[in-house]
């Protein structure tokens, strides 16, 4: 890692941090450094996060130091997590918040990539316009989560990625035409683009990487959960390896249930030797 990585992460962290052949590792240990930490209850480095509904605190809680990732390395993320007394039944999400190298969150979006999905427009492309013609629709869906990307890379070597020239409606419709194929959008497309720009189906996501849970069941003991994240990244907005694009990562953990609170601990993201 090179010099200007380490002397941000070292200005960012307050957590223990070792550079060189040690790994890194983020504790999540601090309420004042997670958002919404002013309506967490601390004691004993055991965190509780009350009801959203009566804190009012939506988005969640994520720890705000931002961990630079080495995508050459595995990572462990774990934590520990149990029901508020009387408050048994409630799902979690643990994961993390992906981040570019301008330290701005990674879109799924502009990712998710649908393979060999790369066409052209057949006609210019106007950004009040809910119809767009593409020369092949294969591999297309009117699936309610697909989406445009445009001025793509043509070679299929998807060097564009990560993209954010995205349509602004999803596809509802793919229909064949005498020249080629007709998508149909639930809101105006929002971008401008003329005939022959290349483009690519992408699909729509979960917000983060939700790698430790999507919907993890709570009960009245301690629940540990914890995952390796391989190296390497993918063009796929998956839970269990990193999404293209990935330079930083912050801890998240959100309550599903907004009448019910979450009991947390131990939250670290551990950097791993690689194995030879």
């Amino acid at each position: 890692m090179n010099k200007h990585l380490i002397q941000a992460f070292s200005l960012l962290c307050a957590a223990a941090t070792v550079w060189g052949a040690d790994p890194v590792s983020v504790k999540a240990d601090s309420a004042k450094n997670f958002y919404n930490g002013d309506k967490l209850i601390a004691a004993d480095g055991i965190f509780t996060m009350q009801p959203q509904s009566k804190v009012k605190a939506p988005g969640g809680y994520f720890y705000l130091e931002k961990a630079p990732v080495n995508l050459d390395s595995p990572y462990r993320l774990s934590g520990e997590f149990k029901s508020v007394s009387g408050e048994s039944g409630n799902l979690i999400r643990f994961g993390l918040i992906l981040l570019t190298a301008k330290k701005s969150p990674l879109n799924a979006r502009s990712i998710n990539i649908v393979p060999n999905s790369e066409t052209v427009l057949l006609a210019d492309c106007r950004a009040a316009d809910k119809k767009v013609k593409i020369k092949d629709g294969a591999n297309w869906k009117q699936d309610g989560i697909s989406l445009i990307a445009f001025d793509v890379d043509p070679t299929g070597k998807q060097r564009d990625l990560p993209n954010n020239h995205l349509s602004k409606g999803l596809i509802t419709a793919v229909r064949p035409v005498s020249d080629g194929v007709e998508l149909e959008l639930n809101a105006p497309v929002g971008q401008n683009y003329p005939a022959g720009t290349p483009v690519r189906a992408h699909r729509a996501s979960w917000t983060y990487f939700y790698a430790g849970a999507a919907a993890a069941a709570l009960g009245n003991d301690w629940k540990k959960i914890e995952v390796v994240i391989p190296p390497g990244a993918v063009p796929a907005a998956n839970l269990n390896r990193w999404w293209l694009g990935t330079e930083y990562a912050m801890i998240v953990v959100e309550s599903i249930d907004s009448k019910k609170g979450v009991m947390f601990r131990n939250l670290i993201l551990t950097e791993l030797p690689v194995k030879k």
